[in-house]
């Protein structure tokens, strides 16, 4: 019998979905006032909870717990996660008892469309390779008839490379039938018997689809498209970042290039240089200009549902001098 945290506020459509899940199953909701470590250890422990969910920003909360409060339990806590979030953020939830789900949706597909389910031979390959396998969008679950990734000019689906990024798609019972008393913003979604997600992402050999960013989210560098989730997964792995997340500010040599926002560790101390050349080394000869030009430290503003308000972000990132000019070559 599950137990179900909530983690998450029951209005959102992800929390509407749980809501009959957990009656479906015969489970236990457990409803707290405060959304903080202690309050989640605490509930965990005390209820014997075995499911919750919440966005990449809360699972960082728990990875990030104080010492006081954190608490050991011999049992598996199950937890989906909305978008991608960082491979080190699951690593170092893994270490304390928690098993991230990763998935991918929207209020339009009735919450998540996807899940990324684990194969056992994962477990078998280097960290790193595991990692990434584990934070990508997945597959469509079986009450999502279809999803795939096409290319939005030609509407065919992109190659299973990796690589090549498109548009991400639903077709199913559960995507919504349009937008209320809007005919032109519904024709606009629905095109060749598709939800257009308005999500960018690639589809790997194995069929699963990994998101790449939000398409408003999306940096176009020098003509290039530059996801910016890949970018904040890098910056969540350096020692000192609590919380991290890119945009594009206007560069007149390439159009946009990458700004990033980062909330240090409480504590700890760290230099715009430093985050720079720490991004340089990880990506090596990847993608020069997946580097951030520009460092910002301060808190990241968030909307109700802990989401990381990029609209106001990119607005800041508008008015900043980029620190140093980096070689495109």
């Amino acid at each position: 019998m599950p137990v179900y945290l909530w983690t998450v506020p029951m209005y959102h459509s992800s929390g509407w979905c749980s809501v009959w899940t957990v009656a479906a199953f015969g489970g236990v909701n457990v409803c707290i006032r405060e959304v903080n470590d202690e309050v989640i250890f605490g509930s965990v422990v005390k209820h014997k909870v075995t499911h919750f969910g919440g966005s990449p920003a809360l699972l960082n909360m728990i990875a990030n717990a104080r010492d006081s409060v954190k608490k050991s339990f011999p049992w598996t806590v199950h937890v989906l996660s909305g978008g991608s979030p960082p491979p080190q953020l699951i690593l170092r939830l893994e270490k304390l008892g928690f098993k991230v789900l990763a998935a991918f949706g929207c209020t339009e597909a009735y919450g998540a469309g996807t899940a990324c389910l684990w194969m056992p031979e994962w477990e078998t390959l280097p960290e790193d390779e595991s990692l990434r396998l584990k934070t990508r969008g997945g597959l469509n679950h079986f009450a999502m008839e279809a999803i795939d990734v096409l290319d939005p000019i030609t509407m065919k689906s992109v190659p299973h490379d990796g690589k090549t990024i498109g548009e991400i798609v639903f077709r199913g019972n559960t995507v919504m039938s349009g937008y209320f008393k809007n005919k032109e913003a519904t024709e606009t979604a629905f095109r060749g018997g598709w939800f257009w997600s308005r999500d960018m992402g690639v589809i790997e050999p194995d069929g699963y689809i990994h998101l790449q960013d939000r398409s408003q989210d999306a940096i176009t560098c020098g003509g290039e498209i530059v996801g910016s989730m890949e970018i904040e997964g890098i910056l969540y792995s350096h020692p000192a970042v609590y919380e991290a997340a890119v945009v594009g500010q206007p560069d007149e040599a390439l159009g946009e290039s990458v700004c990033a926002f980062v909330k240090l560790k409480e504590g700890v101390d760290a230099k715009e240089e430093e985050i720079i050349e720490f991004c340089e080394r990880k990506l090596g000869n990847k993608n020069k200009k997946m580097v951030p030009k520009t460092v910002v430290f301060s808190d990241l503003p968030k909307n109700s549902t802990g989401k990381t308000k990029k609209n106001v972000l990119r607005k800041m990132a508008k008015n900043i001098v980029p620190l140093k000019a980096v070689e495109y070559i």
